[in-house]
């Protein structure tokens, strides 16, 4: 039988340790159950000022999946720093690309433009391919390739880096918010993509540890 205090120990020490994930859990319940998604999207979208249009594109075209940026950038530190997280890598970069095209074809979400008419918010729509594209605001794939990059940096490098953490963690922020600043993505499409990267690089990562250690005692 399990001590008490030792279950309420663990208990404790996971929340400690996600704490930031239960809470953007919690804040994307309230903003669902609320309906708050196209108030906060406004909000959001207001702040557009704070950067220059050439700073939110330039943020959209190193986060996007279609550029590959740091996809290749996460692969080449792996492969010089941390050769044997290679194979866990991979597979957390194409299951990511692999979920966020189903996730797409079957939520089918319409973008803020086909919702709200787009005089009525910040849209910066030149540089991006929207025909098409009318119905995959969900998940964001701008976010969630910056979610597997910044948590797989993280994972791989700095796990007791405070400094490091929260400025990968500032950059992922970044991102998401250029993507409601620029009028590509609602919040919640922003949130539960920064999630879904999230829990990809915690499964993948871990179940690649537990094989390497199960291989290391067979050996």
């Amino acid at each position: 039988m399990n001590c008490p205090l030792k279950l309420c120990q663990r208990k404790c020490g996971f929340i400690a340790k996600n704490w930031l994930v239960i809470l953007f859990l919690v804040v994307a319940l309230v903003i669902g159950v609320l309906n708050l998604n196209q108030k906060l999207f406004f909000f959001i979208n207001n702040w557009h000022f704070l950067l220059p249009d050439s700073v939110w594109l330039g943020i959209n075209f190193v986060a996007a999946p279609s550029h590959f940026i740091l996809v290749i950038g996460l692969l080449l530190l792996t492969w010089f720093l941390k050769r044997e997280k290679n194979f866990g890598i991979i597979a957390t970069v194409v299951i990511f690309y692999l979920i966020s095209f189903v996730l797409k074809k079957l939520v089918g979400e319409p973008r803020p433009f086909m919702v709200i008419p787009p005089q009525s918010f910040y849209w910066l729509s030149s540089h991006e391919q929207f025909i098409g594209r009318e119905y995959a605001s969900f998940p964001s794939g701008h976010v969630g390739i910056a979610a597997i990059f910044v948590f797989s940096i993280i994972n791989l490098f700095f796990q007791k880096n405070k400094f490091m953490y929260t400025l990968l963690f500032m950059f992922l922020i970044i991102v998401g918010l250029a993507r409601i600043c620029t009028g590509w993505h609602w919040p919640l499409d922003v949130i539960y993509s920064g999630l879904i990267g999230y829990f990809i690089v915690k499964i993948c990562l871990k179940g690649t540890k537990i094989t390497s250690k199960k291989l290391c005692k067979n050996e």
